[in-house]
């Protein structure tokens, strides 16, 4: 595209999605099934709102009118999903309006750490405080308390427990739930165990490749054996493998943000294809079908 944008991506002729760009390169559309997705930025280049459509991508033109407010266009009903991003005179983001989660307020010291995380109901709210060296402290009720060994022992209902490396060994949730964390010489998570009302719930192994990347993860979740193998394209994962299928991953370019899913089962004719839609660092929130239906949401 143009300069060497990437207009159009297609897996073996199957198209996964279009994208259309503005005079500065920026992706502004982008075809995700059944699904639209545009992207609008501020004055300085950051994302500034975004919505996933039902609408047909020739009639989109035709509401982003830049005489009318985004948030006429952005909120509208034909909209599934749609986020509007707000940021604070020294760039951190500050609001956030999403359709699926409401609004959220950030707070933040003088130095960029976040202070607070508001929802505007007391259950979802969080608090944050560190100390000088910006290690987080507990959170002990109404105080907070300094972390030891710069290791976190408790927060909220979870307490947690460290070997001698720092490493997370064991974490209990409340008085029913824990889970234990076993390493290798390499400090690399080898197995995991979790208990639940005194019952082993489930048992997970896992192995790695010279570069430390997880290559493979064996379950036994409450009897049932589950094998994965994990393939990578540098530092993305490519393509994740289990007995009669696959998910092969697709990314933004030059990004980590994931695009696409395909997923392949043996005895299916046709793949099928998932798409995820991220925020504004790249963070999946949601992943819809192609007929545009949400089947997952963080």
């Amino acid at each position: 595209y143009g300069s060497g944008h990437l207009h159009q991506l297609n897996l073996d002729g199957q198209l996964i999605s279009d994208m259309e760009r503005d005079d500065l390169h920026r992706e502004i559309f982008r075809t995700q099934g059944k699904l639209t997705s545009c992207f609008g930025y501020d004055s300085m280049g950051r994302k500034a709102w975004q919505y996933a459509t039902t609408l047909p991508a020739e009639k989109l033109s035709q509401i982003q009118n830049p005489l009318i407010k985004p948030e006429r266009y952005v909120e509208h009903a034909y909209n599934p999903i749609h986020r509007r991003y707000e940021y604070d005179p020294a760039g951190e983001l500050s609001r956030t309006l999403d359709k699926l989660r409401g609004e959220t307020q950030y707070e933040y010291e003088a130095n960029g750490q976040l202070l607070a995380r508001n929802t505007g109901r007391v259950v979802d709210g969080e608090e944050f405080r560190y100390d000088a060296a910006a290690n987080r402290l507990n959170f002990n009720t109404s105080r907070f308390d300094h972390v030891k060994d710069n290791r976190l022992k408790q927060w909220a209902n979870q307490e947690y427990k460290y070997d001698a490396w720092g490493n997370l060994i064991e974490k209990v949730v409340g008085i029913v739930r824990w889970q234990t964390f076993t390493y290798d010489c390499e400090n690399r998570l080898v197995k995991t165990e979790t208990m639940a009302d005194t019952q082993v719930e489930s048992t997970s192994n896992y192995q790695y490749d010279s570069l430390d990347r997880r290559v493979a993860k064996q379950s036994e979740i409450k009897g049932h054996t589950d094998h994965k193998r994990f393939l990578w394209q540098g530092l993305r994962m490519l393509r994740e493998e289990s007995p009669g299928q696959s998910s092969l991953y697709l990314y933004e370019p030059g990004s980590y943000a994931p695009l696409a899913r395909v997923d392949e089962k043996e005895g299916e004719v046709e793949n099928k294809v998932y798409y995820f839609h991220t925020d504004q660092i790249g963070t999946p929130l949601e992943m819809t079908d192609a007929e545009g239906q949400i089947v997952w949401q963080a």
